[in-house]
């Protein structure tokens, strides 16, 4: 939920140093780490993730004897009927405090259906009055679209008139004007058309031309993140969607990869790597969070089904499908969102940020990062745009099937 409300501050505020090298490979996955012992591990991150005090580990270190003072701990806990506070909590009321008011319709819902949330948040002025109630005004292009106040809460967001340049911060994004309205009728001369059509002749390039073969450019075969994407590259990835999709179909399957979340941030942490990066390097690279969630549950063999008809291998699927995303982020980029993305890259945002007190050291250093994994969805070149953009309508189509998460990562799509 902090991440969606710092989106937005990001996303709409006006003043803000370019990429930071510190964050440049904060967000690298390592597919060629140790892999833990996985039955164990869970053990212990379940251990570490609860309120409750276990006291014995395992059914042959419990006494004959049951311990009364842990007896009476374990009444106490049961009986006591008392909200645990978040350790967010302040952050995200704080947050909230300082949004435009324009933005809670598309907030304030989901919130009231987040368990745990205090009074203190959804007895906010303009958040209490959202509960249970649909936006009164939506972006036009989304209104025309049948039964759509029946979305879900959590998608209230996608609806906002800002993101698409209209209502109160439309002036952020101005229309492109069109300056030659009163040009007058261009006049071809004949010796002009001749010569092109000698450059372009009619039977090749007419509406009933015969299909000329198509140069895909080299298909790589075991890439990692600096190989180039080829048109032969993209179209083998959209091969194996088909079979990813029937995959990802079946609840137990997907339900052992999601359950992997927690524990693989645990697991860094433990290693060194900051809780942020932990969280959000499966944001910035999904599908090799996938190629390591297979890795750490033994499921290479069947995995290798999925993909081995288009020739991949489990590492290089990753980095392709990746690296396809990035870049297909990047081509179907509106004009807001080039001027989001241009705002952050300059750093205005870090500015803003530092001169605010009431953010502590922590909350700057987290805000940082989200920025710069912001930046790092679109980090991307201009060969693997040109690679994408022919496939830009197939992959939508393909890609919106998996909805918003790719066996437990993050999907973001434009």
């Amino acid at each position: 939920m902090r991440l969606i409300l710092f989106f937005f501050i990001l996303l709409f505020s006006a003043q803000s140093q370019a990429q930071l090298k510190e964050f440049e490979h904060a967000y690298d996955v390592n597919l060629n780490e140790e892999i833990p012992m996985l039955w164990r591990l869970q053990k212990e991150y379940a251990k570490s993730r609860s309120d409750y005090d276990w006291h014995y580990d395992y059914s042959w270190n419990i006494p004959p004897v049951f311990d009364k003072d842990f007896n009476n701990s374990i009444k106490q806990f049961g009986t006591i009927e008392k909200r645990i506070e978040s350790a967010d909590e302040e952050g995200l009321l704080r947050d909230l405090q300082h949004l435009p008011k324009e933005f809670y319709p598309y907030i304030g819902p989901v919130l009231h259906t987040v368990p745990g949330l205090s009074g203190k948040i959804l007895e906010l002025p303009g958040i209490k009055e959202t509960k249970n109630k649909f936006p009164q005004k939506i972006a036009s292009k989304l209104a025309a679209i049948p039964d759509i106040e029946f979305v879900s809460p959590g998608l209230y967001i996608y609806l906002m008139p800002m993101i698409f340049g209209e209502g109160v911060n439309s002036r952020e994004f101005p229309q492109t004007i069109n300056k030659h309205q009163n040009m007058p009728p261009i006049r071809i001369k004949k010796e002009l058309l001749e010569s092109a059509l000698k450059e372009v002749p009619t039977e090749k390039f007419a509406l009933n031309a015969p299909e000329q073969p198509q140069n895909l450019g080299i298909r790589h075969y075991s890439a990692d993140a600096a190989t180039p994407l080829s048109q032969a590259d993209v179209k083998a990835f959209i091969g194996t969607l088909d079979n990813l999709l029937e995959f990802k179909s079946d609840l137990q399957t997907e339900v052992r990869f999601i359950s992997l979340n927690g524990i693989m941030s645990y697991w860094d942490e433990k290693h060194g790597i900051n809780p942020n990066a932990a969280f959000l390097k499966t944001m910035v690279n999904p599908c090799q969070t996938v190629a390591r969630k297979v890795k750490w549950l033994g499921m290479r063999q069947e995995f290798q089904k999925i993909i081995g008809n288009k020739a991949f291998g489990l590492d290089d699927w990753a980095y392709t499908c990746d690296k396809t995303l990035k870049a297909y982020r990047s081509a179907s980029q509106s004009y807001a969102e080039i001027t989001s993305m241009n705002i952050l890259k300059k750093g205005y945002i870090y500015k803003m940020i530092n001169q605010f007190d009431y953010y502590t050291p922590e909350e700057r250093l987290t805000h940082k990062y989200f920025i710069e994994a912001s930046i790092q969805l679109y980090q991307t070149t201009s060969n693997d745009m040109d690679a994408v953009r022919p496939y830009k309508d197939e992959l939508y189509q393909k890609l919106s099937e998996f909805g918003s998460n790719l066996l437990g990562a993050p999907l973001i799509l434009p």
